[in-house]
């Protein structure tokens, strides 16, 4: 029930409320409205009241619904103190909630009013408190719905009493928010408080897009901010009203299906996504017509032709331009074969030329080699001098300095001139690195319960720890110099080791690669340097030796060997691709290691940076991709303790109906949380124009994340149950997009070899439960008999579901198979 929508008086009718002044801000309530108010319900309003109060903040106003007594709001103003403290600009929510139980309506409720009433409530965080215990509360649920930090207590805690008459608010408050990590963003920032910096450079290339004649290119290292920058540009683009913006990141798109067809007709999807003037315009024949680019081919569509003529549609449908932000371009110019990258531009270019001033690009990728060059395997580069490149080096020290101490502030963290100082030298303003050291120097300094000075030795050992023990951000940074610009890297490698003369001499030969150190922000001095401008990296290259490629059959690491401050301790297995091994950190928390024989870093964690973002208890929790100490790139991820259902496929431990059934059903839960969800992308598109934030929840809706090698011993049966363990990622990390299954039998037959979708997912669900179900396993070729022999043990309406998952076309998607999944085998 939608709370009111301005505050309301529940016992006394005949008052008029507080109203809205003319400029939006609500009055002050009086103190008659309050004893009011805390007498309809003394028991619980009461001490509520008194609690604020005694904290430092007064009540500015209160959010009740006539119709449910058992929740209100407060609105709070901090006092001065309270403000310095946390960092308050702000007046802050408190929501309470009598139920004896958690309610989702709760966090509805309080999304309610902080949308509702707009800046006038900070978005740092909101206090809930109520009678239920805050641990039953899903944490992770709640605060994703608010994008806000919620400070959860119950009121019992609110009126405890505390030593030295220490108001119980303040200590909670304290307690629960300087142990949040603010410095700690798992993606690209897509909220202006998450951005720091680079205001002139938004401006730039925004106006460029609104207004002026140049294709924009943006590169910089990875972790460098890029996919930020852009989700700001965009949304500044958006705001304008002056052009139809789309956005689309091609590692989405590629790792489906590396066809350019398949790329355009993505490009047409979000195109038509981005807001009603595209989804209104009449007489498309591809945008938002298909599920798939498989369906538009199969019904004897031309992409290219369609996708010309719904683009020139939509041009002639508004006066706007079109803007059409590209990430991650190196995913399409790393193909094998580069004639698809070639004609792909050639297509977009062309409409560009054939529609002057109406359409712009903005590209952003880790190297711009793809517009560097006049040919590309023979052909003509359409990309060549077409593009006006820019560089994203680090942040200035001016915004360096912001990100540590606006960050650092409201979780008790007072960065002083001298621990800045050598933070800014370590990390030369890199804004994964600041905010990797600004992790760890707030890991080292819990727990806490007041404001700390953080002092050099603070930073220093932070900076030590990243080179030793936490090196993954920095094994990031290089991993697509190595990869890309091998040249680039052996002459960066020199001068981290000293070899200052033979750099020099180097440079003065390779001007073209200096300009892509340079352009990196690499440099503090060009071709003068003496030593790299960020001290981390310059001592993590130092520290690194590299190994020599190791054959099949023989050991990547070995026990002893070290992954990120964690020492390998066993070997799982072995295979040809990789090894998996068990690694264990200085508190004992063990961890599962997979190193790589041959793969690039760079592509190796593109792939895990998606995979991170998956939350489920069905699927294994991926924490980095990183670099071993001699150069092996390796995927860490939980360890888990169990057997594999491969196990389970025999005569004597084959689960009974009900326990086979229980394991399908949670196996098909992970698969309809991971794979794309056609209904939750729709319902996104109700928005008139979607946000950066909107983009990239709509891809991940559009495309979800498909597994591709679904097999019994890649699934754990682990305490919280049956788990999807090793994702098809290890061809994929040395091709980026050629990936077969590494297992024969396992693919359906009506895949085209190309084109990586839920079906094959269900496909290999389906052979794997046939084999649990028969307690036999699959030899290649005995399907068929799996099928019949699973019938006979739990029924004929299992046997005929599992038939469902094989068939050889038409299979259900996860949710529909689990919707139709038998509740006994009879």
């Amino acid at each position: 029930m939608p709370v009111a929508s301005r505050p309301v008086l529940g016992h006394q009718p005949q008052k008029s409320a507080p109203r809205l002044a003319a400029t939006g801000v609500v009055m002050p309530i009086s103190d008659y409205i309050l004893r009011s108010f805390r007498l309809n319900d003394p028991t619980d309003r009461g001490p509520v009241i008194d609690a604020v109060r005694a904290a430092g903040f007064s009540i500015e106003n209160i959010q009740e619904d006539m119709r449910h007594p058992q929740k209100w709001g407060l609105i709070l103003k901090p006092n001065r103190r309270l403000s310095e403290l946390f960092r308050l600009d702000r007046e802050v929510l408190l929501w309470c909630s009598t139920y004896p139980r958690f309610q989702a309506r709760d966090i509805d409720d309080m999304k309610v009013v902080l949308s509702r009433m707009g800046v006038r409530l900070s978005r740092s965080f909101a206090i809930l408190v109520s009678r239920y215990d805050p641990h039953t509360r899903s944490r992770v649920e709640a605060e994703s719905s608010l994008d806000t930090t919620i400070v959860h207590c119950s009121f019992d805690e609110l009126s405890a009493k505390r030593p030295g008459d220490e108001p119980a608010l303040q200590r909670i408050l304290l307690d629960r928010l300087y142990v949040r990590d603010l410095y700690d963003l798992p993606s690209a920032a897509i909220k202006a408080a998450d951005f720091f910096g680079r205001r002139d450079t938004i401006d730039d290339i925004a106006d460029e897009l609104i207004t002026g004649q140049s294709q924009v290119g943006v590169f910089g290292l990875r972790k460098i901010g890029k996919t930020s920058l852009t989700n700001r540009v965009t949304e500044s683009v958006a705001q304008s009203g002056r052009c139809i913006v789309a956005k689309i990141d091609l590692q989405w798109t590629t790792s489906i299906d590396p066809r350019p067809e398949y790329t355009l007709w993505a490009l047409g999807e979000a195109l038509y996504a981005s807001g009603r003037v595209a989804r209104s315009t009449k007489g498309l024949k591809l945008f938002g017509q298909y599920a798939t680019a498989t369906d538009a081919i199969s019904a004897g569509l031309s992409v290219w032709e369609a996708f010309a003529h719904d683009l020139t549609a939509i041009i002639h449908a508004s006066s706007r331009r079109v803007v059409i932000a590209v990430d991650e371009i190196e995913r399409l110019f790393e193909l094998p074969d580069k004639s698809s990258f070639v004609r792909l531009w050639r297509v977009l270019r062309g409409l560009d030329q054939q529609f002057p001033g109406r359409l712009k690009y903005l590209i952003s990728g880790t190297s711009p080699e793809c517009a560097e060059s006049a040919t590309i395997s023979g052909l003509d580069n359409p990309l060549y001098r077409y593009l006006s490149i820019r560089y994203l080096g680090p942040l200035d020290p001016r915004d360096a300095q912001d990100l540590l101490v606006n960050l650092g502030s409201p979780i008790g963290l007072r960065w002083t001139n001298e621990g800045l100082s050598y933070a800014l030298e370590q990390t030369g303003g890199h804004p994964a690195l600041l905010r990797t050291l600004g992790s760890l120097v707030h890991s080292s300094l819990l727990p806490r319960h007041e404001a700390v000075d953080v002092v050099r030795n603070h930073a220093v050992l932070a900076a030590r720890s990243m080179v030793s023990a936490h090196s993954a951000v920095l094994a990031q940074v290089t991993a697509s110099l190595e990869d890309q610009y091998p040249d680039e890297f052996v002459m960066l490698k020199m001068l981290a080791e000293g070899q200052v003369y033979n750099f020099r001499m180097l440079a003065s030969e390779y001007v073209d690669e200096m300009s892509h150190l340079i352009g990196y922000g690499l440099l503090p001095d060009g071709d003068r340097s003496e030593a790299l401008s960020i001290g981390l990296l310059q001592s993590y290259l130092q520290a690194r030796q590299d190994r020599p490629q190791e054959g099949p059959g023989t050991p990547v690491l070995r026990v002893g060997d070290h992954v990120g401050g964690r020492v390998i301790v066993a070997r799982i297995r072995s295979g040809g691709f990789a090894d998996v091994l068990v690694a264990q950190d200085e508190k004992g928390e063990k961890v599962a290691v997979k190193a790589f024989r041959a793969a690039r870093l760079s592509a190796l964690e593109r792939e895990v940076e998606y995979l991170q973002s998956l939350s489920h208890p069905g699927i294994v929790r991926f924490i980095e991709a990183t670099q071993a100490p001699g150069g092996v790139p390796c995927i860490v991820m939980e360890y888990l303790e169990g057997s594999t259902l491969a196990d389970m496929c025999n005569a004597t431990l084959s689960p009974d109906t009900a326990s086979f059934l229980s394991i399908a059903s949670r196996l098909l839960d992970a698969l309809s949380y991971m794979h794309p969800s056609a209904s939750g992308a729709a319902a996104l598109m109700e928005n008139s124009e979607l946000t950066p934030g909107g983009f990239e929840d709509w891809e991940r809706l559009r495309y979800g994340v498909v597994h591709r090698d679904i097999k019994p011993e890649n699934i754990i049966i682990a305490d919280r149950g049956p788990v999807l363990i090793d994702f098809n990622i290890s061809v994929r990390a040395a091709d980026p997009v050629q990936t077969i299954s590494s297992t024969p039998g396992y693919l359906p037959p009506d895949f085209n070899g190309i084109s990586w979708t839920p079906d094959v997912d269900i496909f290999q669900l389906g052979v794997t439960l046939a084999q649990l179900a028969a307690g036999a396993r699959f030899d290649g070729e005995n399907l068929k008999d799996l099928l019949t022999l699973a019938g006979g043990r739990h029924g004929d309406v299992v046997g005929s579901w599992l038939r469902t998952l094989v068939a050889d076309s038409d299979r259900p998607t996860a949710s529909d198979a689990k919707v139709g999944l038998p509740r006994t085998g009879n």
